[in-house]
């Protein structure tokens, strides 16, 4: 049973609209949806905030250390909440899903991505994820361009994937979406 959804991001103002940060976007999603009020909590090193989605209790989770060393504050959630790793969602954006992709998985690799490499490190690998296709620009480091801002010409896409990513989380949380992949067909 999933009691916690974490988003994935880097703190801060200046990377607030970075495809980077859709995994908080995707979590402050669901706390708008379902009336959450987000809370510092320093001992984890994280914004949090407790929501019902159907009859269950989730707890959604942005930690508030950056990208690569996201694993730290994940393990202390953990700890603090007495949660397991398989009672977890992580999400995160993907560069190898074409924009507007989601995918669902229970378990497996980092895929490259450092975020995820670094829960993995501090958790090991029975988390649920939810990977966010974000897309690919073959033109530039992946590192600069997850971390340039979202263009005027995808902020729609982003809105919507955002928006669908957010509906299917709770749909998933309540059983209703098996874990599979998802095409937004948004483009």
């Amino acid at each position: 049973m999933i009691k916690a959804v974490i988003g994935l991001g880097n703190p801060g103002q200046k990377y607030s609209n970075t495809r980077h940060n859709v995994g908080f976007a995707v979590v402050d999603e669901l706390a708008q949806r379902l009336e959450g009020n987000w809370n510092g909590e320093k001992k984890s090193g994280a914004q949090i905030t407790k929501v019902m989605v159907g009859e269950k209790k989730i707890l959604l989770v942005k930690p508030q250390t950056y990208m690569n060393n996201s694993g730290e504050a994940v393990l202390c959630i953990l700890s603090l909440n007495k949660l397991k790793p398989e009672e977890i969602i992580v999400v995160a954006d993907d560069i190898n899903l074409e924009l507007g992709i989601l995918r669902f998985r229970d378990g497996g690799g980092d895929g490259g991505h450092k975020g995820l490499r670094s829960v993995a490190e501090n958790i090991g690998t029975r988390f649920h994820r939810l990977r966010v296709g974000v897309g690919k620009n073959v033109k530039q480091s992946a590192e600069d361009f997850v971390l340039m801002p979202i263009g005027e010409s995808e902020v729609d896409v982003f809105r919507q994937l955002v928006d669908k990513a957010g509906q299917n989380l709770i749909e998933y949380i309540v059983g209703e979406l098996g874990c599979k992949t998802v095409d937004l067909n948004i483009k």
